[in-house]
């Protein structure tokens, strides 16, 4: 293994190499997986060898989210705006479940970086466009992406979490004059199709946006308090 030549030979070691093998290492073992001594021995080197590269698992969780956020490709910048938010929140949502706990890391990190920081600056550009300023663009272009996230996130506990056996009442079971409406739509309630799910939230998220009056900085400073 690469990490076993380095510990023979002394190579020095690559931050950029590090980040790949962190980021396979979260795939393989997932967040909670994920240590600065497993990360060592991946490598082939100390666990405090590592703290020459980087300050901490904060900072490694940090870097772990702008390279995942490099594989995110931009919208059309000559599209309408509302596509071009679509199309960069699916596009995230993709690439979030193309690696283990991704969203979970990126949940996690602040926006720093040039690749996320790009993001924030297509989003933000994109609901300039569209009239929206101040506080209504800022929280509009982090209710997309907290939307995205927290459904990433719930896709990954739903995927990892087997029904219960032992609950005492559940949508199958549920008695209809108990909970009617349950009944009437336990057809409905397990709903492996998490695509159509996503681009439903997300188009009543665009569509309140693009219903949403516009204001002036000063008004929504005023209205905001």
């Amino acid at each position: 293994m690469a990490g076993t030549r380095r510990a023979r030979t002394g190579e020095a070691l690559d931050r950029d190499e590090l980040v790949r093998a962190a980021l396979a290492l979260l795939d393989q073992v997932g967040l909670d997986g994920l240590s600065m001594r497993h990360l060592a021995d991946q490598l082939g080197i100390r666990a405090a060898t590592l703290y020459w590269y980087i300050r901490d698992k904060h900072e490694l969780l940090s870097l772990l989210g702008e390279a995942i956020c490099t594989e995110i490709q931009p919208p059309d910048p000559t599209a309408p705006w509302p596509a071009r938010l679509e199309a960069l929140m699916c596009e995230y949502r993709r690439v979030l479940l193309a690696h283990r706990d991704a969203a979970h890391v990126l949940a996690a990190t602040p926006p720093a970086g040039a690749a996320r920081l790009r993001l924030v600056d297509i989003s933000l550009g994109a609901l300039r466009e569209a009239g929206f300023q101040g506080w209504d663009a800022t929280r509009a272009g982090r209710l997309l992406v907290d939307y995205t996230t927290g459904f990433v996130q719930d896709e990954y506990v739903t995927a990892a979490r087997s029904a219960s056996a032992g609950a005492d009442v559940s949508p199958a079971t549920a008695d209809p004059r108990e909970y009617p409406n349950v009944a009437a739509l336990r057809a409905y309630l397990a709903d492996p199709d998490g695509e159509t799910r996503f681009r439903f939230g997300l188009s009543i998220l665009l569509d309140g946006l693009q219903r949403r009056p516009r204001g002036d900085t000063a008004k929504n400073a005023e209205r905001d308090g």
